[in-house]
C-alpha cells in the first residue's frame, strides 16, 4: 500500500443479500462504492451479481490526512445518497421522509485511494435485523473484541426475517425470553409476530408464519426433518396466542 495513498479501505468478499460492492469506473479507472439505495428496481440482480462484483467495503479505514486535506479541497462535491425513512424509526407507520447522507465510502472516489483484500473472517456484517439475530445466537462465539464463527460451522444458515423486525424493538420483543439455538438450524424464515420460548432450539429448516395481530409463540425444540420442505404454519384460524408443541 502506498504512503501517498489519500484514503484505503478493506475489502472482503462479497456475501449475499449485501447492500453495497465495490466496482471500477470504465472512464478513470478509478474505483467507486455502489449502494443499493444508488440502484434502480430494474437492475437489482445484476446490481447483487456475485460473480460480477465479488467485493464489498468494510468498515476499516486508513486515512493519510495530508494528502486528504488537499483532495478534499479540489475534488467536491461527493455522491449523495437519498433513502426513504420513517420521521420515527421506532414506528414504522409515522409519516416517511427522505434521508440526505453522504457515505464515507464515497472518499473512495478520490485520486490515489486503494482497496486492500481481506478473508472474510475479518467481515462480520451487520446492517439488517437477519444479520442481527445470527451475531446474538450461538452462531457467533466471541474471542476477545472478535466475533467468530463456531467452529463446528462452516457458514452460517440462512435467516431471513420479516421487514417488520427492522424495527429494533419488535426484534427484541420476539426474543425477550432468550435467543433460539441455531447451530443445527440450516434455513430460517419469519413472517409475521413470532415469540421464541426460553431455551428454544431450532433444527432443519424451518419457516413461520402468523397473519394474526396475537405473536406465534415457538415452543422449546421445533424442527424439520426435510431440509427441503416449505413448513408453514399458518395460524389465521387460532383465536388467541398460538404455540407450536
Amino acid at each position: 500500500v502506498s504512503t501517498q495513498s489519500t484514503w484505503g479501505t478493506a475489502a472482503a468478499p462479497q456475501q449475499a443479500g449485501q447492500r453495497g460492492h465495490l466496482a471500477t469506473d470504465k472512464q478513470s479507472s478509478q474505483y467507486i462504492v455502489r449502494e443499493a439505495a444508488q440502484c434502480l428496481k430494474g437492475d437489482l440482480l445484476d446490481f447483487q451479481d456475485l460473480c460480477k462484483h465479488p467485493y464489498s467495503p468494510i468498515n476499516n479505514l486508513w486515512v493519510n490526512l495530508l494528502p486528504l486535506r488537499k483532495a478534499l479541497r479540489k475534488h467536491r462535491p461527493f455522491p449523495m445518497l437519498c433513502t426513504l425513512r420513517p420521521l420515527d424509526r421506532s414506528v414504522p407507520a409515522s409519516p416517511t421522509v427522505f434521508q440526505l447522507h453522504i457515505p464515507l465510502s464515497g472518499l473512495l472516489t478520490l485520486p490515489g485511494a486503494q482497496a486492500i483484500v481481506v478473508p472474510p473472517t475479518r467481515h462480520l456484517p451487520i446492517t439488517t435485523a437477519s444479520e442481527l439475530l445470527l451475531a446474538r445466537s450461538d452462531v457467533y462465539e466471541q474471542q476477545g473484541a472478535l466475533l467468530v464463527l463456531h467452529n463446528s460451522l462452516k457458514r452460517p444458515p440462512s435467516v431471513q426475517l420479516d421487514p417488520i423486525y427492522d424495527n429494533i424493538t419488535a426484534l427484541d420483543q420476539m426474543l425477550a425470553n432468550g435467543v433460539p439455538s441455531l447451530l443445527r438450524c440450516e434455513e430460517l424464515a419469519v413472517k409475521g409476530l413470532v415469540v421464541f420460548k426460553q431455551h428454544t432450539v431450532l433444527e432443519g429448516c424451518l419457516a413461520y408464519e402468523n397473519q394474526l395481530d396475537i405473536p406465534l409463540l415457538v415452543d422449546r425444540k421445533a424442527q424439520q426433518e426435510e431440509t427441503h420442505a416449505q413448513p408453514y404454519f399458518n395460524c389465521t384460524s387460532c383465536p388467541s396466542l398460538c404455540s407450536i408443541q
